[in-house]
């Protein structure tokens, strides 16, 4: 608006995406999740014309987004977005970015949507490769490769012992 309340003319047709909110919560403490947010795509001074969306998450995030959608004189389609989160994701804050794209190439506009995840606690998974078994009198025996697998965000150091107990 200009001054004295004069408006600007934009003949200019065009589409929106507007969404329902910008934060879309998940909570993975009962395993992997997704949450869902809505957007509404509207047809701005007569846009004519197909929109197709696409989005793209942070990993290990993952998204999907239905399209694509026609769209015709001052209309306006509701699209879903999906955010998926695996169980072992760390809490924090993850960027989902939705695009969307007029066929001809002309109009693109974006959208930063933010996945919200909580609950999820750092931990480790221990896994051996085998049961050492050692034959008496031998001064070998065979070897287990203990692997450790960190997930929901662990990071640090794992220390390992090892104790021999005799047979009963």
């Amino acid at each position: 608006t200009l001054n004295g309340d004069r408006s600007i003319a934009n003949p200019k047709a065009d589409f929106t995406l507007v969404p329902n909110t910008t934060i879309v919560p998940v909570s993975v403490s009962g395993g992997a999740n997704s949450g869902a947010d809505t957007i509404n795509v509207a047809s701005v001074n007569g846009f004519n014309g197909n929109v197709n969306l696409t989005c793209a998450a942070t990993t290990p995030v993952t998204c999907s987004v239905s399209s694509p959608f026609a769209l015709h004189n001052q209309s306006s389609i509701t699209a879903t977005l999906t955010v998926n989160v695996p169980a072992s994701t760390p809490s924090r804050n993850y960027n989902v970015l939705v695009t969307g794209k007029g066929a001809t190439g002309e109009f693109i506009h974006t959208l930063a949507i933010t996945a919200a995840v909580s609950g999820g606690s750092p931990a480790i998974t221990l896994t051996n490769s085998g049961n050492i078994t050692v034959v008496r009198g031998a001064t070998t025996g065979n070897t287990s490769t203990i692997t450790v697998t960190p997930s929901g965000g662990f990071t640090g150091n794992v220390n390992l012992t090892c104790t021999v107990a005799s047979p009963a």
